[in-house]
């Protein structure tokens, strides 16, 4: 179990860096000069090329093994940190997006699938809710701290810096352990089985949640407020995903990987339509609480049912294909509110998101239930 150490300190400088760059991405773009929709395309190829190369992840793994392949994906947190300090281009801040959403796809799938073999599966949600608590300390910490480097010193410090912290991070790679599984090739039709479908439904949908941190809600308080207001306020963003992927997953081990991600969709959806009415500071902190919820609760539920019904030998190709809905979710919805955005206003936008949570939450009571029976794939 020493390589959960390990895994910790990775996922907290990473996201200490470059992970919790990404609000002031889009800002520092604007600043340069970038229109609302070609600003969009930068965050959204991260996405987009991360859903693209899961298809390819499990045959790359196959042939690097699971530590070579987390080394390969924290290394691209550098990559693109180090571009955007160094460069004001659109098409090399397109081809770091595209070099982070390939490291991520291998990062991700190679640390879930080494947590579930090295965990019991009594422990599947507290072992991952371990990990996103210490990536969302992360994330709240270099939140604060880029952006006060931003403000003082300007968002070419503020890259330097995170390159500087997600370097750290990828250091850390190389004292793992390599833990071998076998792996089967990647096979998309998983993600439509019957028990894994509401998950992969879920993580699409609640990825519009954060594409609304990215490319709304930032833009949004930074104009009607301040920047040193978002920072204020979409701190609770990142809190609140830290603590609460600790506690839900632990909750989630006892109840059930169903209720939690149902519950978060309907509290965010009702939020998200209050606060489009009542722009005020409590709304916004309530709003940003439920969404870090959301946000993180979904993925957990989705690989502690993984786990649960799929073969040790598939469950990287599993992740792969499921996981490629947040990526394609996250990517549509930064593309599709910069268009949004420059045609409609920002309230409307909450509305529609708010919506469609609320519908899905429904959804998922379909299934109330957890499984016992593997999937056989």
């Amino acid at each position: 179990m020493r390589n959960r150490y390990f895994l910790w300190s990775i996922f907290f400088f990473i996201f200490f860096g470059t992970g919790s760059s990404q609000p002031y991405v889009n800002l520092y773009l604007k600043k340069i000069g970038f229109s609302p929709v070609t600003l969009s395309f930068v965050l959204a190829s991260v996405y987009l090329s991360m859903a693209f190369f899961r298809t390819f992840v499990p045959s790359i793994l196959k042939k690097t093994g699971l530590k070579k392949g987390i080394i390969i994906g924290s290394f691209s947190y550098c990559v693109f940190a180090l571009f955007l300090f160094s460069f004001k281009n659109l098409g090399i801040f397109l081809l770091g997006g595209i070099l982070w959403g390939f490291g991520a796809s291998i990062l991700w799938i190679s640390t879930l699938t080494m947590i579930l073999k090295i965990s019991g599966k009594e422990r599947y949600g507290i072992e991952n809710g371990y990990l996103r608590f210490f990536l969302h300390i992360g994330l709240l910490s270099g939140f604060f701290i880029l952006g006060q480097v931003a403000e003082k010193y300007g968002f070419r410090n503020l890259f330097l810096l995170a390159f500087s912290l997600a370097f750290l991070g990828f250091l850390f790679s190389f004292p793992l352990f390599d833990v071998k599984t076998s792996i089967s090739s990647f096979k998309f039709n998983i993600s439509f089985s019957k028990e894994i479908i509401i998950f992969a439904i879920a993580l699409f949908i609640g990825a519009f949640g954060y594409g609304l941190i990215l490319n709304q809600l930032n833009l949004f308080i930074s104009e009607k407020f301040s920047i040193s207001f978002l920072n204020k306020t979409i701190i609770f963003f990142y809190l609140s995903a830290g603590l609460l992927s600790f506690i839900g997953g632990k909750i989630i081990d006892k109840i059930g990987e169903v209720i939690p991600p149902l519950f978060f969709f309907l509290l965010s959806g009702i939020l998200l339509i209050i606060f489009s009415r009542l722009q005020t500071l409590f709304l916004s902190v309530l709003s940003m609480i439920s969404l870090g919820g959301l946000f993180q609760i979904v993925p957990v539920s989705a690989t502690v049912r993984i786990g649960k019904v799929i073969e040790e030998k598939k469950r990287a190709s599993t992740i792969a294909s499921t996981f490629i809905w947040r990526d394609v979710g996250i990517g549509i919805s930064i593309l599709l509110l910069g268009v949004i955005r420059s045609r409609f206003t920002y309230e409307k936008s909450f509305v529609i998101i708010g919506i469609i949570f609320i519908l899905t939450g429904v959804f998922f009571i379909l299934s109330l239930r957890n499984p016992e029976e593997r999937v056989k794939t």
